[in-house]
């Protein structure tokens, strides 16, 4: 589907309500605005909330509670690897 807009004096335009709603963008959150180098398009994406920045910190400290038990050391080390890179 194709949305057209105004583009006003300021610079300031209205983002469509479905697009709005498909980003879950709301009045006062921060938009981003990225150029793709080899098509020259840009692409609008919105910031991550401080409650979504919360929960991906929290996804990742109880994940980091036991990464440790995962961990190989000493004697170990080159055989894990071995294991690691060749799929068994």
């Amino acid at each position: 589907m194709i949305y057209k807009t105004i583009l006003t004096s300021k610079g300031t335009t209205t983002i469509p309500k479905e697009i709005r709603d498909h980003l879950g963008v709301k009045p006062g959150m921060l938009i981003s605005f990225t150029k793709n180098p080899s098509t020259g398009e840009y692409t609008l994406k919105r910031a991550q909330t401080i409650k979504e920045i919360r929960q991906a910190n929290k996804l990742a400290l109880e994940k980091a509670k036991t990464s440790h038990k995962n961990y190989v050391s000493g004697v170990g080390y080159d055989m894990h690897v071995a294991q690691e890179f060749s799929g068994k």
